[in-house]
């Protein structure tokens, strides 16, 4: 049951780094460029 419980946990933090990544990808595209310092600032501004 726990384990049930991180792995959806898990699956809700990616889809919410997809949509950021999504929405830098319109506002600043050049992010697409430097993927690893988006990845870096999404998870920091969860």
């Amino acid at each position: 049951m726990r384990k049930q419980h991180e792995e959806s946990r898990r699956r809700k933090k990616e889809n919410l780094l997809t949509q950021l990544r999504n929405v830098n990808a319109k506002i600043f595209p050049r992010f697409l460029i430097e993927e690893g310092r988006t990845e870096l600032l999404n998870s920091e501004s969860l």
